[in-house]
């Protein structure tokens, strides 16, 4: 499941694919809610123990700082399960990263397109 919109130069592929760029979503999270032994469980789910990987392995995911994880967009879904599981609040923002291919002009159109759709 794709969480990017399919906003589209070409009706058949994701904008990221369009734009030669990677789907992300950025997840920021808190496990203060947690208590200790619970706390100590969860870094071992999401990192890994005793050569298991964890679900950042899994998903191709990588933790950027405690509480900041990038997720592969085909994998956001999976990420906020494994977080409600553990009933951890997070937000989350969807994001592109790579060389874009696109003109600025047709980021404009684009840009255009959004904000008529969207009201």
């Amino acid at each position: 499941m794709h969480f990017l919109p399919r906003v589209l130069f070409n009706r058949n592929k994701f904008l990221y694919e369009e734009l030669n760029a990677k789907g992300y979503t950025l997840f920021k999270f808190s496990y203060s809610n947690l208590t200790s032994s619970e706390k100590v469980r969860f870094i071992y789910s999401l990192r890994g123990r005793d050569k298991r990987g964890g679900i950042l392995k899994k998903l191709n995911a990588l933790e950027l700082a405690a509480g900041v994880v990038l997720v592969p967009v085909n994998a956001t879904f999976e990420f906020k399960e494994f977080l409600l599981r553990w009933k951890i609040e997070y937000e989350c923002v969807p994001i592109l990263i790579g060389e874009f291919n696109a003109s600025l002009e047709d980021c404009d159109k684009h840009v255009t397109h959004l904000s008529t759709t969207t009201k």
